[in-house]
This record gives C-alpha cells, sequence and structure tokens, in this order.
C-alpha cells in the first residue's frame, strides 16, 4: 500500500483535476478571518471552496472550531471589504481528503463531514499522476451570489501578493543558507 498523499500533493491533484474547469484556482487565501484552503473561482464568477485534510485529528479539529458548530453551511464570517456574510460567497464546498485515509476511516469520515459538504479522493494513479475522485456531491448553497468584478480582483491580487511574498522569503532562505 502507498502512503497517503500530503498536503501540497493533495493541492496538486485538486490543480490537476480542475484548471480546465475553472477560471482561476487560488490557495490559502483569506476572506475576512476564515482561511481557504483552495478557492474555486468559477468561469461564472462562483466560489467553490475545497478544504485540504490528510489526518483524522486534522479533521476533528477542523469541526471543533465554533463557527462549525453553527451551521447551515457558514454562519458569521464576514468580508471585510464587501461586508457579505461568506456563506453568501460560497456556492459548494467540499473536503478533500487522501484515498487510502478515506478507505481507512470511511464511517467516521462520513459522520464527520456534514451532508451539505461534498467530498473528494485525492490518489496517486499507475502512472503517478495526482489525481481527484468526486466521492459525494456538495449541495448547492442557493443563496451564494457571484463575485463581483471588485472582489474578483481583490482575491487575485491577494493571491498575486502571497506568490510574491513566498520568493522573497525564498530568497532570504537562500541568502542565509549561502552565508
Amino acid at each position: 500500500m502507498e502512503d497517503a498523499l500530503n498536503t501540497i500533493q493533495l493541492e496538486v491533484a485538486v490543480y490537476n483535476h480542475y484548471w480546465r474547469k475553472t477560471f482561476a484556482i487560488l490557495d490559502k487565501i483569506y476572506i475576512g478571518s476564515h482561511e481557504c484552503d483552495i478557492l474555486l473561482i468559477q468561469n461564472n464568477q462562483y466560489i467553490t471552496e475545497v478544504e485540504l485534510k490528510i489526518s483524522i485529528q486534522d479533521l476533528k479539529r477542523d469541526f471543533k472550531k465554533k463557527v462549525y458548530n453553527d451551521h447551515p453551511i457558514f454562519k458569521s464570517w464576514k468580508i471585510e471589504k464587501t461586508k457579505k456574510n461568506i456563506k453568501k460567497l460560497i456556492r459548494k464546498k467540499y473536503y478533500c481528503v487522501p484515498k487510502e485515509l478515506y478507505n481507512k476511516h470511511i464511517l467516521l469520515i462520513e459522520e464527520l463531514i456534514p451532508k451539505e459538504h461534498g467530498i473528494l479522493l485525492g490518489f496517486k494513479s499507475k502512472n503517478g499522476n495526482l489525481c481527484i475522485i468526486e466521492k459525494r456531491k456538495p449541495q448547492i448553497n442557493i443563496t451564494a451570489t457571484k463575485l463581483i468584478n471588485s472582489e474578483l480582483i481583490n482575491l487575485l491580487r491577494c493571491q498575486t501578493h502571497r506568490i510574491w511574498r513566498i520568493r522573497k522569503n525564498l530568497i532570504k532562505k537562500s541568502h542565509v543558507l549561502l552565508h
């Protein structure tokens, strides 16, 4: 049996699955105080959130957060600039876990992840590609609204700033290593 995928491999698997189907794929983006592991901005400007979990402990910890205990789907997070409630922005939500983890803990994972959220399974194919299969479809949040252009631009701007911060940190680390 192969090792379960790590977080970076799950991120790449999600990217591989969705890159042709979406307008943009953003990772580690904050909406107000809520960090989204991955946001899929659909061509129609609706958002799908993908939460990545690589262990049962990580999954359990996620549902101990107060906001998850207050369902339905999302409660009181605010977007600072637009004052929209986050539940008005997220049209679909998935939890993505390694296929091996799901197979080992199927009943617990199905119990922990609310029925309104979909489940994606990440795995490495026989030829080594990182892939996703949709195990359970999410309910569509019919109250979700499309991103307006200013919100879309702000999310894309945040992502590009994140990328440049990472590059700057890599340079700083390389200077430390070289000296």
